[in-house]
């Protein structure tokens, strides 16, 4: 079971490396209820996270410390006097960790409150850690936090106006040139066979010759009708 808690502790925060850029030592916040919770349970809350995450630097906002004074919780607050407090001008603890993880959103907030939690999974690039009796874990990205990676990643994909303007001197410059049209000189159709035909109209007999002018004569002569004279 440790050994998958830390597989699953890498994952988380590869996602928040890659999509936030969060990088060891991470920033942890502790709020009251979970300092409490490792002071009654004995834990060593530094200890459990280094096997956990790696080098961390714990903080705890200057309210959560005096909530936890006026509790009489003497005890949580010797612990987070060994922590780095971190003024802040908010009075009340949850409000005070929500306005420091508004300016620095890529943190880790270490809580037992259900409703501190709630609101933390709004806020993009958060790491929620928390405990479930002894053992610390990590919580899942938040629906937030993956929106925000998701836009982040498409923005990383768009390419900018300079790169628009690259591509498309490119784009041009490698586009194939039309041809130009070389002019070409008419070849001289060839003449329809039909047209070399002789016409209809035209006769085709021989020119008339000397023999052939006597023989019509002849025929003339003999094609004559006798007259009375002739016959008496």
């Amino acid at each position: 079971m440790r050994l998958l808690r830390a597989k699953a502790a890498r994952k988380i925060l590869g996602f928040y490396r890659v999509a936030f850029g969060v990088e060891a030592p991470y920033t942890v916040l502790l709020d009251g209820p979970f300092v409490q919770h490792a002071v009654r349970s004995k834990i060593d809350v530094e200890s459990r996270f280094r096997k956990l995450v790696g080098k961390v630097r714990l903080v705890v906002p200057s309210a959560v410390v005096a909530e936890l004074d006026g509790l009489g919780c003497a005890d949580a607050v010797a612990f987070c006097r060994t922590c780095r407090v971190v003024e802040v001008s908010e009075g009340v603890a949850t409000e005070a960790i929500v306005g420091l993880v508004a300016e620095k959103a890529s943190v880790v907030v270490a809580t037992q409150d259900a409703q501190l939690r709630r609101e933390l999974r709004k806020i993009p690039g958060v790491i929620l850690a928390s405990f479930a009796g002894p053992v610390l874990a990590l919580e899942p990205p938040s629906k937030a936090s993956r929106v925000a990676a998701a836009k982040a990643e498409r923005d990383r994909s768009r390419p900018d106006a300079a790169e628009k303007d690259l591509a498309s001197r490119l784009r041009r410059r490698d586009a194939p040139q039309p041809l130009k049209k070389q002019g070409s000189k008419k070849r001289a159709a060839a003449p329809n066979p039909l047209s070399c035909l002789p016409s209809k109209k035209q006769r085709h007999d021989p020119p008339p010759t000397a023999g052939n002018k006597t023989s019509r004569n002849n025929r003339r002569r003999r094609r004559r009708p006798t007259t009375t004279q002739e016959l008496t």
